[in-house]
């Protein structure tokens, strides 16, 4: 199948920081005196576990499959909650329980090895990359892992307000940002 890129030019994330919410349940914020801009607080040295895989070109599904399945591995072995969904070139990987930076380090190095041209900082939550990818995008579903109630219940909050792109009710909870997009430009 030939993938054609859309003519946007920006898209919207998560940023893997989790941020600290105020007592009102909103998110606290600070004033970056460098950029004159709002910036959210964030917990220090937690990361949320993150991860895109694109297929291999020229590989079988089967293969592709393969490394899907250890990156899952990867989540299943720290008991992690992990949403699944496919875009038009691969998977992305979600989980809202943060980790320590030690421990997300040592989490993300070997799967570096599946995409280490892309840094995990931030996932695309938009499905406008390419053309045709919003009947794709929502395809898939959360992955408990044996982890708890409340880990569970906001991966599937988190899943439902992506899937209506309800990106202000994101933006209240979560480091959400738009960003231009990288990568091909061209068609594939």
């Amino acid at each position: 199948m030939q993938l054609q890129r859309t003519d946007e030019t920006f898209t919207t994330g998560l940023v893997n920081l989790p941020i600290i919410l105020n007592s009102n349940g909103l998110p606290s914020k600070h004033l970056d005196t460098r950029t004159g801009r709002e910036k959210y607080d964030v917990i220090p040295d937690m990361r949320y576990p993150l991860f895109e895989f694109d297929n291999i070109i020229g590989k079988s599904d089967a293969v592709n499959q393969k490394f899907v399945r250890l990156i899952l591995d990867s989540y299943e072995e720290l008991r992690l909650p992990v949403y699944q969904h496919k875009t038009m070139r691969g998977t992305h990987f979600i989980s809202l329980v943060a980790l320590h930076k030690d421990c997300y380090n040592s989490w993300i190095q070997p799967l570096m090895k599946y995409n280490p041209k892309c840094p995990m900082v931030t996932l695309r939550i938009r499905p406008n990359k390419w053309i045709g990818e919003d009947k794709v995008f929502f395809e898939g579903g959360i992955i408990t892992n044996g982890a708890g109630d409340m880990a569970i219940s906001q991966l599937e909050q988190f899943k439902t307000l992506v899937e209506r792109q309800t990106l202000s009710v994101l933006r209240q909870k979560y480091y959400i940002v738009n960003y231009r997009m990288t990568g091909e430009l061209g068609n594939l």
